[in-house]
């Protein structure tokens, strides 16, 4: 026994003044027991001061990295009573990558081992940038308020194993009584750069908004505005609302996100905007929309998509339904009066954007009538046209491998009553006339928008030859 308090008066605690030193600074281990996370060890200074029979206390420390960099003070003032207190926090040039595996239990890769395998670097963290703070926060009847400023320099953030990273050269967070407020900053992802901005209040409803330029491999896209808000909890995000606007596309989601995804909207896209303007301009001019939902979970989430339109120039009114997962975009299911389809195209985003693999897709197409290209080629076309079989490659250049046959063909003031059967492979088209109809061969080439540049008809002694010159055939 050290010491032992005298009696105090009735009905009073007795007064005493504690004081508290470390003397010379300790050393202090933080472990984590979770694989692939470091062992901290910081210097540790300070001391503490307390009245308990004034329920005060006043405690000061000081923090520093002994691999670097880095310094931290923290003092700590109040009564516990009545719950009043008041903080400072000073921090110098404090790495982040320090930081996130204490709380958010991120493995880093500048933590890893040297002989960590390439599954474990692909997971883990790059994050570089160093803290700067001045923060002073008061709590009087339970509510805590703050003013003062927290910048983060030289940030770069690249989760897992995607190519780019996100990079900030500054970025300040202003605390102003019970909001945190982040002022336009910009930012840049690969060849992507842009402003961003946000605050989030003491009941953690927030608002993150966020401006882009594409850079000049993705310029169809144009500039983009997207907008993030909700309330943060513990495990996720409650009453979440994304919304993405641009010239060419649109985007809302509306739901929950926590260890599972629950979010549903609607979006628009106008198609060329994929495909640079290369595929014809009958398939891109009219603009998609329809519903998305996303379930899942974060690490692996599941995208569904239904569009259609009520009207389509040569396929009429149809429906399509679509599902993104894995890195693939599966087409379930595509119904129009006259076609039938299902196939998948590999989908990926990269700094540059959005990363389009060859499609493959399977197709039937029953008796569709031709005049329904009439507004394309400029012509009057007639009969119906089936096809079966697929279509491979990238979307700029497609490669099909059809079955055709053609009932009734005519085009202006000449038409057969007959049928007949052939092949598409190639941009090639081959078809020959059906028994008992008078022997013939029909070949054509089509181009890059789909339309015949070279056709020549062969039949008995005769022959019929058309090639395009600008938009005519001669």
């Amino acid at each position: 026994r050290w010491w032992q308090p005298g009696k105090p008066p009735a009905g009073r605690a007795q007064p005493l003044d504690l004081t508290l030193n470390l003397d010379g600074p300790a050393s202090l281990r933080l472990r984590d027991n979770r694989p692939g996370l470091p062992i901290q060890t910081l210097k540790l200074g300070g001391g503490m001061r307390m009245w308990p029979h004034r329920q005060r206390l006043d405690l000061r420390l000081r923090l520093g990295r002994l691999d670097g960099p880095g310094q931290a003070i923290v003092r700590v003032g109040g009564r516990w009573g009545p719950q009043r207190g008041w903080a400072q926090l000073r921090v110098a040039q404090w790495p982040l990558s320090s930081l996130v595996p204490l709380t958010a239990g991120v493995p880093l890769r500048s933590s890893l081992p040297a002989n960590a395998n390439p599954a474990q670097r692909r997971a883990a963290l790059d994050l570089r940038g160093r803290l700067n703070a001045r923060l002073d926060l008061q709590l009087r009847g339970g509510q805590a308020r703050c003013n003062g400023e927290a910048i983060l320099q030289g940030l770069r953030w690249q989760p897992g194993s995607a190519s780019k990273a996100l990079s900030v050269e500054q970025l300040p967070i202003r605390c102003r009584e019970r909001e945190l407020q982040v002022a336009s900053t910009p930012w840049r992802f690969g060849t992507w750069r842009g402003q961003l901005r946000g605050q989030i209040g003491a009941d953690r409803r927030f608002n993150l908004e966020l401006q882009s330029a594409a850079p000049a491999t993705a310029a169809r896209l144009g500039p983009l505005q997207a907008r993030l808000s909700g309330q943060l909890l513990a495990d996720g995000l409650k009453n979440g609302r994304f919304d993405l606007r641009g010239p060419r596309t649109e985007l809302r989601l509306d739901g929950e996100v926590g260890r599972t995804l629950r979010l549903a909207g609607a979006w628009r896209l106008d198609a060329a905007a994929l495909a640079g303007g290369t595929w014809p301009s009958w398939l891109t001019n009219p603009h998609l929309s329809g519903s998305v939902a996303l379930a899942g979970t974060p690490q692996a989430p599941q995208l569904r998509l239904r569009t259609g339109q009520r009207q389509q120039g040569v396929l009429g009114p149809w429906q399509a339904e679509l599902r993104w997962q894995g890195g693939r975009l599966d087409l379930e299911s595509f119904r129009s009066g006259d076609l039938q389809a299902s196939g998948s195209l590999p989908l990926a985003m990269a700094a540059s954007g959005l990363v389009i693999g060859p499609l493959d897709a399977r197709l039937r197409l029953e008796n569709l009538p031709l005049s329904r290209f009439n507004p394309l080629l400029e012509t009057r076309l007639m009969g119906q046209l089936t096809a079966v079989g697929a279509l491979r490659g990238p979307l700029n250049n497609l490669q099909p491998d059809l079955t055709l046959r053609v009932r009734d063909p005519g085009a202006g003031p000449l038409r057969l009553q007959e049928s007949w059967r052939g092949e598409l492979r190639n941009r090639e088209v081959s078809l020959r006339a059906e028994s008992p109809a008078i022997a013939g061969l029909l070949r054509a080439r089509l181009n890059q928008r789909w339309l015949p540049e070279l056709v020549d008809l062969r039949r008995r002694d005769g022959g019929l030859r058309l090639a395009e010159i600008g938009r005519a055939h001669v």
